[in-house]
């Protein structure tokens, strides 16, 4: 390396001026050659961002012009259907606000039908209790106490006598079977042409002996069909009557109600009583009046209706119980 060195000094010692001045006028070229790249550089960026920022200014430009037109078109398109959709709008709105009012119309609607429903209900519900409850009572106030074959009975020594016709003597002559009906023949269901109990003249009584004490509500009465009356066989029925309740111990009588009977009318005519918060287990029937005929007077059959007791009960219900023991 020492002699390497030693060499090279050697060499450069040994070099002519002029090549030394040669030397020196190249380095001193040297700066000059940089400067020039340098600008030429210069010159390529400014030529190359001119470009760049024409290109860039001519599309912000045309982006620019792109975008106006594109506004103005939508200004126009605006312009000519804002006013389309506007009345769309307001007809929407006229439409949703009508709806809303049907709405609460039908909801009131709704709710008033709703209420009558639920009124009508329990009105029905209320009319279905009263027809139970006087279907009940129907059922028990029209029950038939005085019933023979249930145990009521008539009191004879208080009850007016059978009547007896002169043609009776010519039937026993010729042993015809014509015995009057005895009067315990009101207290059955059978009330066919003739099958009555008569008494003689227009006033009478009869007096009913029930199977238990009740209090009792009505009386009917039967009489001969209507196709009798047309003919004129109706002069014999009963007319204006009394019905009494009678006290076993004291003998004491309660008027219950004075009637009387139309044989205009059906035939069978049921009358109403004077409640009175007592029970009765003898009825007394007393006639008054027939309709014209003068020698006796008909009576078919009479019924008591009532409610029994606490401690009475209806005869078929206790007959019913008996079978059912049995």
């Amino acid at each position: 390396m020492e002699m390497r060195s030693q060499g090279r000094l050697r060499a450069s010692q040994q070099r002519t001026p002029e090549e030394h001045s040669g030397e020196e006028a190249g380095l001193s070229q040297l700066p000059r050659n940089g400067q020039s790249n340098t600008l030429q550089k210069q010159r390529l960026f400014t030529i190359i961002f001119t470009i760049v920022a024409a290109f860039i200014v001519g599309f912000s430009g045309a982006c620019v012009a792109r975008m106006g037109q594109e506004r103005q078109e939508q200004k126009v398109l605006l312009e000519q259907y804002l006013p389309e959709v506007v009345a769309t709008r307001n007809r929407l709105d006229g439409l949703w606000d009508q709806n809303e009012k049907m709405l609460q119309e039908h909801s009131g609607v709704a709710a008033q039908l709703s209420e009558e429903i639920g009124t009508l209900k329990k009105e029905l519900k209320d009319l279905r209790d009263a027809v139970s409850v006087n279907s009940r009572k129907k059922s028990e106030v029209l029950l038939d106490w005085a019933l023979k074959s249930t145990g009521a009975t008539i009191d004879l020594e208080r009850s007016s006598k059978t009547y007896s016709w002169d043609g009776m003597r010519s039937c026993r002559l010729f042993w015809l079977p014509c015995t009057p009906n005895p009067p315990d023949t009101i207290l059955q269901p059978d009330v066919s042409l003739g099958n009555c109990w008569a008494f003689q003249g227009s006033r009478g009584q009869v007096v009913i002996r029930l199977p238990a004490k009740i209090q009792a509500t009505m009386v009917t009465v039967h009489h001969t069909s209507d196709m009798d009356s047309a003919l004129g066989k109706f002069s014999s029925a009963p007319r204006d009557f009394t019905v009494s309740g009678v006290d076993e111990e004291t003998e004491a009588e309660t008027l219950l109600g004075t009637f009387t009977y139309a044989v205009q009318k059906k035939p069978v005519q049921t009358f109403p009583l004077q409640e009175i918060p007592r029970a009765f287990q003898v009825i007394k029937v007393v006639i008054q009046s027939n309709w014209g005929n003068p020698d006796y007077t008909c009576i078919y059959r009479v019924q008591v209706h009532g409610r029994g007791t606490a401690t009475s009960r209806w005869p078929g219900d206790m007959s019913s119980a008996n079978k059912n023991k049995k």
